[in-house]
């Protein structure tokens, strides 16, 4: 995971290392990896929209974000317990990754599904509070 990083964050290589932090993700995602592999998922999927934008990248840093919220529970204990941070983190990823794609789609159902996660992630935020009071 150390090797693939600094290749993640560069924005003309992300598209073959990847796939190659994918696979790594599906394998070597432990409670005693979760650190090395916090720190790769942000230099993937930290890049905004242009990066993942470009052709082949979207699908592959999907489905990592999707590997990624499967294994959530496990990263956050071997991480030491779910802080808040980590936690917010793994749903911005998911409503940047998966909830976006599908208000990108032409898909009715898909695209509706998607405004109601938003609306909800969007809704679940914390009120600031008032700067005049």
């Amino acid at each position: 995971l150390e090797k693939v990083t600094p290749h993640l964050h560069n924005d003309k290589k992300i598209a073959k290392a990847a796939p190659i932090f994918l696979n790594m993700l599906k394998s070597e995602a432990r409670e005693d990896t979760c650190d090395a592999v916090l720190t790769a998922a942000k230099a993937a999927l930290g890049g905004g929209y242009l990066r993942t934008g470009a052709e082949g990248v979207r699908d592959v840093l999907q489905e990592v974000t999707q590997v990624l919220l499967e294994k959530k529970t496990l990263l956050l204990v071997g991480c030491g317990g779910s802080s808040s941070e980590t936690a917010s983190l793994f749903e911005a990823w998911r409503v940047e990754h998966v909830v976006a794609q599908q208000l990108r789609t032409d898909d009715s159902f898909q695209y509706a599904k998607g405004g109601k996660e938003l609306l909800q992630a969007l809704e679940s935020l914390p009120v600031p509070a008032d700067p005049a009071a």
